[in-house]
């Protein structure tokens, strides 16, 4: 990452944690790729369109599950250079919505990754 350049206010935690999205009535299952306060990189095998809210269940190892909302920011596809043995779909949101309990409890998963 290029922290001279990073726009970020607070920085991302690199971390592999299963999640469960839900979007217009479906369940979409995949993993973080990092995530802070404001915002989290996943992937997971279907595409969200950009700009619209879901809803994310993350479950973090030894850690109670939390249930957030997000709003996509970028969608792309992975995979297509034949690097992965299925597409899958990087997506970045922004977290929205978030009470001041989430963020102690998100604040609370990461500094074990700090």
């Amino acid at each position: 990452m290029d922290f001279e350049n990073e726009k970020r206010k607070y920085p991302r935690v690199e971390v592999n944690w299963p999640i469960t999205i839900y979007f217009n009535n479906e369940t979409i299952e995949g993993e973080t790729n990092n995530i802070s306060i404001e915002g989290i990189s996943l992937q997971c095998d279907k595409p969200l369109p950009v700009n619209k809210d879901f809803s994310i269940l993350i479950r973090p190892p030894e850690h109670q599950a939390i249930d957030l909302k997000g709003r996509v920011v970028w969608s792309d596809l992975y995979g297509i250079d034949g690097t992965h043995k299925r597409d899958v779909y990087g997506i970045g949101a922004c977290l929205v919505k978030l009470s001041e309990e989430d963020k102690q409890t998100v604040r609370e998963m990461l500094n074990n990754y700090l």
